[in-house]
């Protein structure tokens, strides 16, 4: 419906700068043909479709439309959370470490969309709508589930987005507390490994990503400058006898594994755009909380994709758009406080000279 209809694909793409970014898919997707890597192609494609939908979106986002999108985000992940608890219930007698997946492709990928609804929930009570109770149920609920999936790289991302959150809301001593409670958690895994028994996995899952990652290198190292497009690393780990998975577990390397030095400048320079929007936003007072939600959720990205590359997902992705779509949303004219003074009896008296005169001439006709 955007594509085909002139006035929203116009609303869509009236920034440059979105039909520049815009042209990279159909130019990775054809990247990825030539060199028969047909489902990167395929994510090609949907990333065009979802770029095109979230610049649409941006364009006629608003605060009241942006609120009720974030709160059906927090409901949503209540059903998320129930999913996961009965899948631990039914898995735990068999085996015992299962990590749930709830609704999502895995249990990192739903580990990614609990550190954005904790960080949703930490804006809108930040928003005092008068919900603190409800938002803070979410985040106790979301965390009891980050817990379940066992993710290491999402606990540190989280902690390090919602450090960003609250140092930028002038919050110091709540940053002081949560880096207070992460480090006696951790401290107490140490100690006590049942509490988090993924802890003494460190090894092994660091083995095998040293192991991806020198895959990744070397696939680097064939196609340097424009890469092989969405997914190579699925395409070309047979080849070099590498794990088989999805991606490089590295968003970094994977981004240049997949468009080369020359797409991941042009990305580079894309996000480098949209950061100085985010600071001009800034600078003039425009939705400054929101500026700190998306900065906040950019920091959980970067720091969790060090060690995976849960964002390029059916779900990840679009909900992180979704925040992102918060650009688009202007400041609200405030309103003045001093109400219109009173009109003066002189003037009073001058508006009913000029009524006279003017019903006398027949201007006015007037009826009881």
């Amino acid at each position: 419906m955007i594509l085909f209809r002139w006035e929203r694909s116009h609303a869509a793409f009236a920034d440059l700068r979105a039909k520049i970014i815009i042209g990279f898919c159909p130019a990775t997707g054809l990247i990825a043909v030539i060199y028969r890597n047909y489902f990167g192609a395929l994510c090609a494609l949907f990333l065009f479709l979802l770029l095109t939908l979230g610049f649409y979106l941006r364009s006629n986002m608003t605060r009241q439309l942006f609120h009720r999108l974030l709160d059906l985000a927090c409901l949503g992940s209540v059903l998320s959370f129930l999913v996961a608890v009965i899948q631990k219930l039914v898995f735990l007698p068999a085996f015992p470490n299962y990590r749930p997946v709830s609704t999502f492709f895995n249990a990192n990928h739903y580990s990614t969309i609990i550190e954005f609804v904790v960080l949703i929930a930490l804006y809108r009570m930040s928003q005092k709508t008068g919900r603190r109770k409800f938002y803070a149920a979410i985040i106790l609920m979301n965390l009891a589930g980050l817990y379940l999936t066992g993710s290491m790289s999402s606990i540190a991302a989280l902690t390090c987005a919602a450090l960003v959150f609250l140092i930028l809301k002038g919050k110091n001593m709540l940053a002081l507390a949560l880096v207070g409670m992460v480090g006696g958690f951790v401290a107490v895994s140490m100690v006590v490994p049942e509490i988090f028994p993924r802890v003494d996995m460190i090894d092994h899952t660091m083995g095998q990503r040293l192991d991806i990652w020198g895959v990744t290198l070397q696939g680097i190292e064939e196609t340097p400058l424009f890469g092989q497009g969405p997914l190579t690393y699925m395409h070309i780990c047979g080849k070099y006898s590498g794990m088989p998975v999805i991606h490089s577990h590295n968003l970094f390397l994977d981004i240049l594994l997949n468009y080369g030095m020359l797409g991941s400048l042009f990305l580079f320079f894309c996000a480098l755009s949209q950061m100085r929007l985010i600071i001009h936003r800034l600078k003039s007072n425009t939705c400054t909380s929101m500026n700190f939600l998306i900065l906040a959720v950019l920091a959980a990205v970067m720091v969790h994709g060090i060690t995976d590359v849960t964002i390029f997902g059916i779900q990840t992705g679009p909900l992180f758009l979704l925040i992102a779509t918060s650009m688009g949303v202007q400041a609200e004219p405030r309103r003045s406080r001093h109400k219109a003074p009173m009109p003066s009896l002189d003037s009073l008296h001058r508006i009913r000279k000029k009524y006279s005169r003017d019903k006398n001439q027949g201007i006015y006709s007037i009826k009881r």
